[in-house]
């Protein structure tokens, strides 16, 4: 692994949870609504499956021991055949409804497989992830991550052939492992060979993003965190957007109202007392810059989130 790949990755670590396990006959579908929050994946223990994307001509067939990833949430269907309009209709649960997993089953003419979802970090670069394919396949022939997947895959079928209930916590750990293993294989075949994003590997702004992580009611402004650097103000604003997708207060403004989202979906504090902690002494430009950043205001995010 090269030293930018390295780096990259350290920014885009992933929370993962695997939550449920489905062994299918012929002629099924299963439908996965909208999560805007959420990435995705669905891992093929035997037989195959076609993931089509709502709204799109995009299908694509998924064999056994790969695995697909719908990074940006969207709808999406899996189908036993390319056509298929009819059968079984699988509807795979919300994510709160809690594990549901089946024992694995090899029957010739069955498809066995698991499902589950993702957060990717918050120190992910947006000029990274915003390059993510709508579907990401890892497929079983990819060179050099073949064997270490392969590892992987066998290990969940492992956890999921016992006699017992599998255990929730390393079905996790290792569905996360995959996801990263497929990030890092994008990453170093699809994206670091035209050298554009070699500047996320800077320390120089891993230092800039630290700050703004851990001090995010601090009274930020383009010339603040360009001393960080050790930059100019124009050429820290130069390369900070060229690397991160955004401008420097963008950035900051976006890194608050996930501060902000966290506190809501996990916490009873006054929307008073979140714009304080997100750097807002006003709680209606706290209120204003959510809305911008996510579409919708912090109370009706609540109220969602919690359902």
């Amino acid at each position: 692994m090269s030293e930018v790949t390295s780096k990259l990755l350290d920014l885009i670590r992933v929370k993962g949870a695997a939550y449920i396990g489905k062994n299918l006959d012929t002629a099924w579908n299963m439908v996965v609504e909208e999560h805007r929050n959420l990435a995705r994946f669905h891992l093929v223990l035997s037989g195959s499956t076609w993931v089509e994307l709502s709204g799109t001509e995009k299908r694509e067939r998924v064999d056994a021991g790969e695995f697909v990833i719908i990074p940006n949430g969207r709808k999406h269907i899996i189908k036993e055949g390319p056509n298929t309009q009819n059968g079984t209709l699988h509807n795979i649960p919300d994510t709160e409804i809690g594990p549901v997993f089946e024992h694995l089953n090899k029957e010739q003419h069955q498809t066995s497989i698991l499902c589950g979802y993702f957060k990717m970090s918050s120190t992910a670069p947006p000029a990274l992830i915003s390059q993510l394919p709508s579907m990401l396949i890892e497929r079983r022939y990819a060179g050099e991550t073949k064997n270490e997947i392969g590892l992987i895959v066998r290990l969940i079928e492992s956890e999921l052939s016992k006699q017992t209930a599998p255990h929730k916590a390393v079905l996790n750990r290792l569905t996360e492992i995959l996801c990263i293993y497929a990030i890092h294989h994008w990453i170093a075949h699809e994206i670091l060979p035209d050298g554009r994003l070699n500047t996320l590997s800077d320390p120089r702004l891993h230092d800039v993003l630290n700050e703004i992580h851990e001090n995010p009611t601090a009274a930020w402004t383009v010339e603040s965190l360009a001393k960080l650097g050790g930059f100019s103000r124009t050429a820290f604003s130069v390369y900070f957007k060229s690397a991160i997708g955004m401008t420097p207060m963008n950035y900051v403004v976006t890194w608050r109202i996930q501060v902000a989202r966290q506190l809501l979906e996990d916490g009873d504090l006054s929307l008073d007392e979140i714009a304080q902690k997100t750097g807002y002494t006003d709680v209606n430009a706290f209120n204003r810059a959510f809305k911008r950043v996510t579409g919708s205001s912090p109370g009706i995010f609540r109220r969602v989130s919690r359902k």
